[in-house]
């Protein structure tokens, strides 16, 4: 599997989901293509990754801009 472009690590939901449509809003408004998504971690936390790396992890993710 390849290295994840992007990811950051969170201990609560919440906080993750937040911090992962904020980066959904700005890429939207920078006109970018990046779509950023919310997994599982893999030390029962939460992680960010763009969404390929999401895909390719097999599992399931969510999104909201």
């Amino acid at each position: 599997m390849k290295q994840p472009t992007y990811i950051k690590r969170m201990s609560d939901y919440n906080e993750a989901f937040n911090w992962m449509r904020v980066k959904n809003q700005s890429a939207k408004r920078a006109c970018c293509n990046n779509i950023f998504c919310l997994v599982d971690g893999p030390d029962d936390d939460f992680a960010i990754v763009d969404l390929r790396t999401a895909i390719d992890l097999g599992g399931s993710y969510e999104w909201a801009q």
